[in-house]
């Protein structure tokens, strides 16, 4: 059942057709636009083992001691 007042979608014509694939292959083989330039990744140092970043600012239980969140924190034997 069609709707009243409706009408179908056009296809779009050829010299739309061949810009909308060079588009595409553009798009695949990284032409067209420049790329955007990369930022240096910042070098993580790794983490002692046992230690984790703070997910959130807190004190530590053993020696009562603020710490912000981010903060390389290790565990203890007594908490």
């Amino acid at each position: 059942m069609k709707a009243a007042g409706r009408q179908p979608k056009k296809r779009p014509g050829k010299a739309q057709r061949a810009a909308a694939k060079q588009a595409q292959t553009a798009k695949k083989t990284g032409g067209g636009k420049p790329a955007a330039k990369k930022t240096a990744a910042k070098k993580t140092v790794p983490l002692p083992r046992g230690a984790v970043r703070a997910a959130h600012p807190g004190t530590c239980p053993a020696c009562f001691k603020d710490y912000d969140k981010g903060t390389v924190i290790t565990k203890v034997s007594e908490g």
